[in-house]
C-alpha cells in the first residue's frame, strides 16, 4: 500500500512539475540557487570545515528536475571541492567522484551525468539532494530507487553529514509515504527560502 500511495504522489508532483510556465521556473530557479549557496557556505562554517578542503555534492539534472548547475558553477568559484554521484550498482549506495568546472561528463544508461572514473572518489559533508517532493518532517520522496536512502544511511553511520533537499515550492507537501528506511534530510529549499527540519 505505501509503494502505491508513492506511485500515485510521484506521478502527481511529476505532472505538477512539468507544468510549471517556463519564466516562473526560471525566476524560482534563480531563487533556489541564491538560498542553496548561502546555506552551504552557512553549514561549513558552522562544521568548522575548511572552506578549500570541504566537499559538497551536487547533481546533473534529469527530466524535469531543478536544475542546480547554476549553484554548483557558483560553489566550484568560491574554492569548495564540488562532487557529483555515481551509480555504483542496483541496490548500492552511490559513489562521489570530485567535479571542477568545465570537466567533461559521461552519460550513463540511466540516463546520469557522471564524471569519468579516472576522477578522486569523495566522500562529501555536505550532499544536495534531488527529489519528486519533501513533507514537513524533511522526509522526501525520491524516484524510487533508494540510492539516497543507502547512502544517507551508510555516510551517517560514520560521519556528521548534511542532506539538503531542493526543489519548487509545490513540491514542499504535508506528508508523504515513508518506509522504515527512509533518511530524513535536515534541509529543504525552494525558491520561498530555507526549512530546518530538527528532531
Amino acid at each position: 500500500m505505501i509503494d502505491q500511495n508513492k506511485a500515485l504522489m510521484r506521478d502527481r508532483l511529476r505532472e505538477a512539475r512539468q507544468h510549471i510556465p517556463p519564466k516562473e521556473r526560471a525566476a524560482a530557479t534563480r531563487e533556489v540557487c541564491q538560498h542553496g549557496k548561502a546555506l552551504v557556505c552557512e553549514r561549513i562554517k558552522a562544521q568548522d570545515q575548511i572552506q578549500d578542503q570541504a566537499v559538497v555534492s551536487g547533481f546533473w539534472p534529469i527530466r524535469d528536475e531543478i536544475d542546480i548547475r547554476p549553484l554548483l558553477i557558483q560553489l566550484n568559484k568560491v574554492d569548495l571541492n564540488c562532487a557529483l554521484p555515481v551509480v555504483v550498482g542496483k541496490q548500492q549506495p552511490l559513489a562521489f567522484r570530485q567535479w571542477q568546472l568545465g570537466e567533461a561528463l559521461k552519460e550513463n544508461e540511466r540516463g546520469l551525468h557522471q564524471p569519468s572514473e579516472d576522477a578522486p572518489i569523495v566522500s562529501p559533508q555536505i550532499l544536495i539532494v534531488p527529489l519528486l517532493a519533501c513533507d514537513r518532517d524533511g522526509y522526501r520522496l525520491g524516484w524510487g530507487a533508494g540510492y539516497y536512502d543507502r547512502t544517507l544511511e551508510q555516510l551517517r553511520a560514520s560521519s556528521k553529514v548534511v542532506a539538503i533537499g531542493v526543489g519548487f515550492e509545490l513540491q514542499h507537501v504535508d506528508k508523504v509515504p515513508r518506509d522504515r528506511h527512509d533518511q530524513r534530510l535536515d534541509f529543504m529549499v525552494t525558491e520561498k527560502g530555507v526549512v530546518e527540519y530538527r528532531e
